[in-house]
């Protein structure tokens, strides 16, 4: 269906070049389904790009404003008709907003420099799709795993106050194991282990059960435990292992799935042989990994280890979504490899990333707007037990702070706050000498106070009071008693 797209694609523009040259502006709209893809040349500066506007349900003049793309995409069928050179594809990503089940209709203008707008060939054209409904935001966890750049990273630590807001709802921060290794010189880990302590966040790592560096358990297995050891010299403790998408490594490594499946258990094995609390969970590529493959994985990763996977995260393409069916239909697999999981009690998760929604990708505000127009179509799709705001690319190229949205912390942060629901993580309550509460939570977290009578134990808890946490520890006593000895406490969130 690909092939043919683009054959059709080809005969539209020998049409259209017969009436146009280098020196007028011009475009055309190649196609229109959840992405509008074509091309436009500046007839002031045909060697350069060319911005190009979309307007819905209306010409420039009367419809509404969805955005604009630049002609970044090489596209050499076009600088070979017209004899000129420079990059004059463009992809621009239609909004959610259009996803009402309406038809609308959708204009693309080419901007030369010279002023005015050119309206490209093929517009107005027909956009029509079913009716997108965010109807599971709610998440029971939020891992963040920010790409590993040593300067920026350290950041997380060293100007923790720079994210407040942003690490108030993660409970799992992760790295790759080899990263941690190779930058253990310029990463202060036992700083890192400090922080994650008073934060009570666990720590998980990103590492390779079966690579294309290492195809046998025994040679991945040495390089997890270097950083688990790493870790736990530093006065830490490693909580969860994902594995890296051990099942795509067939060619990499000559093995079938059965193989593939082998060496990933041996490698499970050696983990838990050495640290038996540690959970150990999967990371595969979807759609290039579809249900049925993955449920035999899972029930096959079962049978062999005799315990099932602590987890299973989802690395979502959208470009090869898209390509499989234009309509992206095909997102609806999701949920069923979810329900499956839950059937099994294995947590499931899904990556937000920039996941090819629209390309290039060559600044943090495209990651940023990608990935949250993932995260929207995901959470209109199917529910998730963990989400995991992750970036190992060039962008978000910084990482604090969280209040500027192109970062990487303002990333999370915008999910956490617009698109999912996401309780704060538990906080550890102790009693201080005063019988005052000792709340050990995380700055800007909410957490609420319930109460009952210590001489009534069978009656239900009562909310007492919401508080926000000013700081990482909160000293709280009863405004409503001299001391708090006549009534037992609890500290909930997610409420």
């Amino acid at each position: 269906m690909q092939s043919a797209f683009k054959l059709v694609t080809g005969f539209v523009l020998i049409v259209s070049c017969m009436a146009c040259n280098a020196t007028e502006t011009s475009g055309f709209l190649d196609g229109l389904s959840t992405l509008a893809e074509g091309w436009a040349v500046d007839g002031a500066n045909s060697n350069a790009t060319c911005i190009v506007e979309f307007y819905a349900d209306g010409s420039a003049s009367s419809g509404s404003f969805l955005g604009q793309s630049e002609t970044r995409i090489a596209r050499p069928d076009v600088n070979s008709a017209l004899a000129i050179s420079g990059t004059h594809g463009f992809s621009f990503v239609v909004p959610l907003s259009l996803w009402d089940g309406n038809a609308h209709t959708v204009y693309a203008y080419a901007k030369p420099t010279t002023g005015g707008r050119v309206l490209l060939q093929q517009c107005p054209a027909t956009f029509a799709h079913a009716k997108l409904v965010m109807a599971y935001t709610n998440v029971q966890e939020l891992w963040i795993a920010p790409q590993f750049l040593s300067n920026e990273f350290s950041k997380l630590f060293y100007d923790s106050n720079n994210w407040d807001h942003a690490k108030a709802y993660t409970s799992v921060l992760k790295i790759a194991d080899h990263l941690l290794i190779a930058n253990e010189a310029s990463l202060s880990i036992s700083n890192m282990i400090q922080n994650l302590h008073t934060w009570n966040m666990s720590l998980a790592l990103e590492s390779g059960a079966v690579k294309e560096w290492g195809c046998t358990a025994p040679v991945t297995f040495a390089v997890t435990k270097q950083a688990i050891d790493l870790v736990s010299t530093n006065g830490g403790s490693v909580d969860y292992v994902a594995m890296d998408e051990p099942l795509v490594q067939t060619q990499a490594c000559s093995y079938t799935d059965s193989q593939l499946l082998a060496e990933t258990v041996a490698y499970a094995n050696l983990l838990k042989t050495s640290y038996p609390r540690l959970v150990i969970g999967d990371i595969e590529p979807w759609p290039s990994c579809r249900r049925p493959r993955l449920e035999s994985w899972v029930d096959g990763f079962l049978q062999q280890a005799g315990y099932k996977l602590g987890f299973l995260h989802l690395d979502v393409d959208l470009a090869s979504v898209r390509s499989l069916s234009p309509d992206m239909s095909l997102l609806s697999e999701l949920k069923d490899i979810r329900d499956f999981c839950a059937n099994r009690g294995i947590p499931f998760g899904l990556i937000m990333w920039q996941a090819n929604v629209q390309l290039p990708v060559d600044s943090n505000q495209v990651f940023h707007d990608n990935t949250i127009y993932w995260a929207r179509l995901a959470h209109s799709m199917t529910p998730m037990d963990c989400a995991i705001v992750q970036s190992w690319e060039e962008f978000p190229d910084q990482i604090v702070p969280d209040s500027v949205a192109s970062t990487f912390t303002g990333l999370v942060r915008d999910y956490a706050t617009t698109v999912a629901h996401i309780p704060f993580p538990p906080p550890k309550v102790s009693i201080s000498s005063q019988s005052d509460l000792v709340i050990l939570g995380r700055t800007t977290a909410k957490y609420r106070i319930e109460y009952k009578n210590a001489l009534d134990q069978t009656s239900p808890w009562t909310p007492l009071v919401v508080i926000e946490m000013a700081s990482p520890t909160v000293l709280w006593s009863d405004p409503t008693l001299p001391k708090p000895n006549s009534r037992f406490y609890r500290v909930v969130s997610g409420f």
